[in-house]
């Protein structure tokens, strides 16, 4: 049923997703687990 373009597209957006987890978790290295959550909406704002 999948199509090889959006299996392409589903992979591409999770290795963006996986890329911005990092880029997040770099940028909050010095934060408190608890406050990831906060980390990650200021990252997005």
């Amino acid at each position: 049923m999948f199509d090889g373009d959006y299996f392409s597209a589903v992979l591409l957006e999770v290795r963006f997703t996986l890329l911005r987890l990092i880029l997040i978790i770099i940028k909050c290295k010095n934060v408190k687990i608890v406050d990831i959550f906060l980390c990650n909406i200021s990252y997005y704002i």
